[in-house]
């Protein structure tokens, strides 16, 4: 028969078990959030870079009415 100091011992084992998946996670998801913002980043300058692209030539072309 297990005691009560026992069955906190094995408690006390499961909840430090439970606290480093659950930081494990909380990295990983930093981890991924940050990727996310990199790419957003990369995929906003890269649509702004077309726009202002797009619009020089525009310009050059006499076709400035479009973007207005």
């Amino acid at each position: 028969m297990t005691t009560n100091k026992e069955c906190i011992e094995i408690l006390e084992q499961g909840v430090g078990g439970l606290q480093d998946n659950v930081h494990n996670l909380g990295l990983g998801m930093n981890d991924r959030m940050q990727r996310l913002e990199e790419s957003l980043k990369a995929l906003s300058d890269a649509v702004l870079s077309s726009k202002a692209s797009q619009l020089s030539h525009s310009v050059k072309q006499g076709h400035m009415h479009q973007y207005q």
